[in-house]
């Protein structure tokens, strides 16, 4: 049968995938805009938990280097603009960004996480 493939399809794909086929997919995973694209080829919950991990490692390998530099994030912040565009700039997961900005004023962790 032609055409659409099914779920439980694309998961058994991706239960044999090769180990080249999976740094294929995890360069090419870079937003959450490549999650849906790659969808209709692979199981999006699969691509989500490659997108998941890649976004761990990054944050992980670069949370000291970006908060090394966040004194020059809070003033890119007080003259305007959001954390969102300082997160994007300095590719960096929006949230993070934030929670690092916001320390340096003093607000800790549980504070935060009440925002």
């Amino acid at each position: 049968m032609a055409g659409k493939r099914t779920g439980q399809e694309r998961m058994n794909d991706a239960l044999t995938l090769s180990r080249h086929d999976y740094r294929r997919i995890y360069r090419q995973l870079r937003t959450m805009d490549d999650v849906r694209r790659l969808s209709p080829e692979f199981d999006e919950d699969f691509l989500f938990a490659i997108y998941t991990q890649r976004t761990v490692r990054e944050v992980k390998r670069r949370f000291h280097q970006v908060s090394r530099s966040a004194p020059a994030f809070r003033r890119w912040w007080r003259k305007g603009q959001s954390f969102l565009q300082i997160a994007r700039r300095i590719d960096f997961p929006p949230v993070l960004t934030a929670m690092i900005i916001l320390r340096l004023d003093g607000v800790g962790r549980k504070t935060f996480q009440r925002y």
